[in-house]
């Protein structure tokens, strides 16, 4: 029995002892067959450091100054030289410091 057998045969046990419930995998090619695998969510689009700093009203040199002196941890991402910033981590930020 071949190595896609193998997995094909497996396959085939779960499905019909319905322990695959999931309909959120892709596949994904391994020598000649398919195996499952999770799907990887979507990466977040990022935001350079002007967009950034206008997002939290800002300038871009405070926020320069901020990652610097690592004053508050907006993570910060460095690609090459520019600096980048995930949205949800700027949201973070603001839902610390909302005041009630």
């Amino acid at each position: 029995m071949t190595f896609c057998d193998q997995i094909t045969y497996l396959l085939d046990l779960l499905i019909k002892h319905q322990r695959i419930l999931s309909a959120d995998v892709f596949l994904y090619e391994r020598e000649g067959c398919f195996m499952p695998t999770k799907k990887s969510p979507a990466p977040e689009p990022l935001m350079d450091r002007k967009s950034a700093a206008r997002y939290l009203r800002v300038s871009p040199g405070t926020l320069a100054v901020w990652d610097c002196t690592k004053r508050y941890d907006l993570k910060p991402i460095k690609v090459g030289r520019s600096v980048r910033y995930r949205r949800s981590d700027l949201d973070k930020f603001l839902e610390e410091r909302l005041c009630s």
